[in-house]
């Protein structure tokens, strides 16, 4: 009988607090510099900082969806 795949996580829970802050100071910066991320660019970081994307990720990500 197959059980279910256990996923392990990419990061362990310093590299997430470390994540979540740099996703918050990014977006603080961004806000203070008068400008808003798109929602899909709030989800690229939502998803780097639970752990599920790597930052080369996130850069290819936003790369690829403003056609740079």
């Amino acid at each position: 009988m197959a059980t279910p795949a256990t996923l392990t996580p990419l990061c362990d829970a310093q590299e997430l607090q470390e994540r979540r802050y740099a996703v918050e100071s990014t977006l603080g910066t961004t806000l203070a510099e008068g400008e808003s991320p798109s929602p899909e660019v709030l989800e690229f970081f939502e998803k780097y900082a639970r752990g599920e994307m790597s930052l080369f990720e996130v850069s290819s990500s936003v790369r690829t969806l403003h056609g740079i």
